[in-house]
Protein backbone atom coordinates (compact mmCIF):
# COMPACT_ATOMS: atom_id res chain seq x y z
CA UNK A 1 0.00 0.00 0.00
CA UNK A 2 2.65 2.49 0.62
CA UNK A 3 4.07 1.65 -2.88
CA UNK A 4 0.98 2.43 -4.28
CA UNK A 5 0.76 5.63 -2.02
CA UNK A 6 3.96 6.65 -2.93
CA UNK A 7 3.33 6.14 -6.64
CA UNK A 8 -0.29 8.11 -6.48
CA UNK A 9 1.70 11.41 -4.96
CA UNK A 10 4.72 11.09 -7.05
CA UNK A 11 1.80 10.78 -10.15
CA UNK A 12 0.07 13.97 -8.45
CA UNK A 13 3.75 15.89 -7.71
CA UNK A 14 4.44 15.41 -11.56
CA UNK A 15 1.06 16.56 -12.79
CA UNK A 16 1.36 19.50 -10.78
CA UNK A 17 5.03 20.00 -11.50
CA UNK A 18 3.56 19.12 -15.24
CA UNK A 19 1.00 22.39 -14.80
CA UNK A 20 3.41 24.94 -12.80
CA UNK A 21 6.00 24.17 -16.27
CA UNK A 22 3.31 24.71 -18.52
CA UNK A 23 2.05 28.01 -16.73
CA UNK A 24 5.40 28.98 -16.71
CA UNK A 25 5.67 28.93 -20.32
CA UNK A 26 2.55 30.12 -20.81
CA UNK A 27 3.59 32.93 -18.70
CA UNK A 28 6.94 33.38 -20.30
CA UNK A 29 5.88 33.52 -23.79
CA UNK A 30 3.66 35.75 -23.20
CA UNK A 31 6.28 37.81 -21.45
CA UNK A 32 8.07 36.84 -24.08
CA UNK A 33 5.66 38.18 -27.10
CA UNK A 34 4.49 41.11 -24.99
CA UNK A 35 8.59 41.75 -24.85
CA UNK A 36 9.07 41.18 -29.01
CA UNK A 37 5.73 43.54 -29.59
CA UNK A 38 7.31 46.42 -27.64
CA UNK A 39 10.46 45.95 -29.43
CA UNK A 40 9.44 45.60 -32.60
CA UNK A 41 7.29 49.09 -32.18
CA UNK A 42 10.45 50.82 -30.71
CA UNK A 43 11.96 49.48 -34.32
CA UNK A 44 9.22 50.72 -36.21
CA UNK A 45 9.22 53.84 -34.93
CA UNK A 46 13.38 54.21 -35.28
CA UNK A 47 12.95 53.22 -39.02
CA UNK A 48 10.10 55.44 -39.45
CA UNK A 49 12.12 58.17 -37.74
CA UNK A 50 14.92 57.51 -40.15
CA UNK A 51 13.15 57.32 -42.99
CA UNK A 52 11.58 61.15 -42.37
CA UNK A 53 15.19 61.99 -42.16
CA UNK A 54 16.08 60.46 -45.02
CA UNK A 55 13.06 62.35 -46.80
CA UNK A 56 13.81 65.63 -45.43
CA UNK A 57 17.32 65.45 -46.21
CA UNK A 58 16.51 64.23 -49.50
CA UNK A 59 13.86 67.21 -50.18
CA UNK A 60 16.21 69.60 -48.36
CA UNK A 61 18.97 68.86 -51.24
CA UNK A 62 16.42 68.63 -54.07
CA UNK A 63 15.48 71.94 -53.55
CA UNK A 64 18.47 73.30 -53.23
CA UNK A 65 19.10 71.85 -56.69
CA UNK A 66 16.12 73.49 -58.08
CA UNK A 67 17.15 76.68 -56.43
CA UNK A 68 20.40 76.16 -58.42
CA UNK A 69 18.68 74.95 -61.67
CA UNK A 70 16.32 78.40 -61.58
CA UNK A 71 19.35 80.75 -60.94
CA UNK A 72 20.62 79.49 -64.25
CA UNK A 73 18.16 79.48 -66.10
CA UNK A 74 17.42 83.31 -64.90
CA UNK A 75 20.99 83.81 -65.91
CA UNK A 76 20.11 82.24 -69.17
CA UNK A 77 16.61 83.94 -69.42
CA UNK A 78 18.87 87.34 -68.97
CA UNK A 79 21.76 86.28 -71.60
CA UNK A 80 18.43 85.61 -74.09
CA UNK A 81 16.93 89.28 -73.25
CA UNK A 82 20.35 90.71 -74.04
CA UNK A 83 21.12 88.95 -76.73
CA UNK A 84 17.23 89.90 -78.12
CA UNK A 85 18.09 93.74 -77.54
CA UNK A 86 21.64 93.47 -79.32
CA UNK A 87 19.95 91.99 -82.79
CA UNK A 88 17.08 94.63 -82.08
CA UNK A 89 20.10 97.32 -82.05
CA UNK A 90 21.52 95.86 -84.60
CA UNK A 91 18.32 95.25 -86.91
CA UNK A 92 17.71 99.04 -85.95
CA UNK A 93 21.43 100.33 -87.30
CA UNK A 94 21.06 97.79 -90.74
CA UNK A 95 17.70 99.76 -91.38
CA UNK A 96 19.91 103.44 -90.71
CA UNK A 97 22.65 102.18 -92.47
CA UNK A 98 20.09 101.10 -95.76
CA UNK A 99 18.61 104.35 -95.70
CA UNK A 100 21.56 106.00 -95.79
CA UNK A 101 22.78 103.81 -98.00
CA UNK A 102 19.76 104.73 -100.16
CA UNK A 103 20.48 108.18 -99.75
CA UNK A 104 23.79 108.26 -101.24
CA UNK A 105 23.09 106.11 -103.93
CA UNK A 106 20.38 109.25 -104.92
CA UNK A 107 23.11 111.48 -104.26
CA UNK A 108 25.38 109.82 -106.28
CA UNK A 109 23.35 109.40 -109.00
CA UNK A 110 22.45 112.91 -108.94
CA UNK A 111 26.06 113.94 -109.03
CA UNK A 112 26.43 111.29 -111.79
CA UNK A 113 23.92 112.76 -114.13
CA UNK A 114 25.59 116.80 -113.37
CA UNK A 115 28.48 115.16 -114.57
CA UNK A 116 27.48 113.84 -117.52
CA UNK A 117 25.39 117.27 -118.15
CA UNK A 118 28.61 119.32 -117.74
CA UNK A 119 30.51 116.62 -120.24
CA UNK A 120 28.50 117.17 -122.55
CA UNK A 121 28.16 120.77 -122.30
CA UNK A 122 32.11 120.55 -122.15
CA UNK A 123 32.12 118.60 -125.04
CA UNK A 124 29.45 120.52 -127.09
CA UNK A 125 31.63 123.87 -126.73
CA UNK A 126 34.81 121.97 -127.56
CA UNK A 127 33.27 121.21 -130.53
CA UNK A 128 32.05 124.28 -131.39
CA UNK A 129 35.59 126.23 -130.70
Amino acid sequence: MQQEDIQQISNLLDQKLDQKFKDNNKILKGEIRTEFKENNKVLKGEIVDEIGVIFSQSFNELEVKIDLIDEKLNLVVDKDDKIIKKQQDFEAEMAANLGAHDRFEETFAKTDKRIKVMEDKLKTKCAAA
